[in-house]
């Protein structure tokens, strides 16, 4: 899905849940965030309220960014009287559509309040400028920027990040050792070419060791993320169903993995890195 796509099995469950409302109500909860029905938009559905709100989904824009903002301030007027303590309650609907919306990353609360997955990658770039081909890396980045609600797939995305960053690196730096399959020797070869081993001899503040220690830790962050995404995120077909997996977790991958990417490239692109002083 698109970046804080809502599924259509979520949409289902919020429709059916408009047939107690007017169409009036509908119309104006969506008009009012700057949304407008499909034009031309045809539903096989006999409620007239429900194809109301049907028309104004389907025209949902989700590549634009403010969507989710919007609807979720759209959403949270129709559904006031459907929360706990409303007219139109329902426990088991209400609790089904809670559980659909979380599985899709957006929360809902027992007053009624709606909150939108929050996007992932925002605002982190990385500096690719002086790669021969950071085709990979960018292919990464924008699955990133483009996942939502779905932590396993955040995990296995961000490990391939690291992985197509440190291979972009090594083209430059060592090619003949691009294709090493190993995750923990990819790795390895990246932090030796660019002196970033707390092995390697090097000078000035890059030889203390507080700056050691911190590209130690570094490395063992990478390295658990890929320990991560093996048992619970994308790439892999477990033998039962990955549970107990949120936002948060999806959100320590990608700093996880932003922490060493951007290090890494940072070091490649600065003139005064030990790597390029010796």
């Amino acid at each position: 899905m698109a970046s804080g796509e809502i599924s259509k099995r979520t949409l289902t469950v919020f429709r059916q849940m408009l047939t107690s409302l007017t169409v009036r109500t509908i119309e104006d909860a969506f008009r009012d965030e700057g949304f407008r029905p499909l034009p031309n938009f045809q539903s096989q559905d006999s409620s007239v309220r429900r194809a109301t709100a049907a028309s104004f989904l389907a025209g949902l824009d989700w590549t634009n960014t403010e969507t989710p903002t919007q609807l979720a301030k759209a959403m949270e007027t129709l559904l006031e009287p459907f929360a706990p303590g409303g007219f139109c309650h329902d426990s088991k609907t209400w609790s089904k559509f809670v559980k659909f919306m979380d599985s899709d990353g957006w929360t809902v609360s027992e007053n009624g309040k709606v909150t939108p997955p929050s996007p992932v990658l925002g605002l982190i770039e990385i500096e690719t400028s002086r790669f021969t081909d950071p085709s990979g890396v960018h292919e990464q980045l924008k699955r990133l920027r483009n996942m939502h609600g779905d932590a396993p797939a955040v995990i296995g995305a961000s490990k391939e990040l690291v992985e197509a960053t440190a291979k972009a690196i090594l083209r430059e730096l060592n090619p003949e050792i691009v294709q090493v399959s190993e995750f923990p020797a990819l790795i390895k070869a990246v932090n030796e070419s660019l002196g970033l081993s707390p092995k390697t001899d090097t000078k000035g503040i890059d030889s203390t060791q507080s700056v050691k220690r911190i590209l130690g830790g570094a490395t063992n962050i990478v390295l658990s993320l890929n320990e991560l995404r093996n048992s619970h995120g994308t790439g892999h077909g477990p033998y039962t169903a990955r549970t107990g997996l949120y936002q948060r977790h999806a959100n320590l991958a990608i700093n996880a993995a932003t922490l060493w990417c951007q290090l890494v490239v940072e070091t490649f692109n600065d003139s005064h890195a030990p790597w390029r002083t010796g």
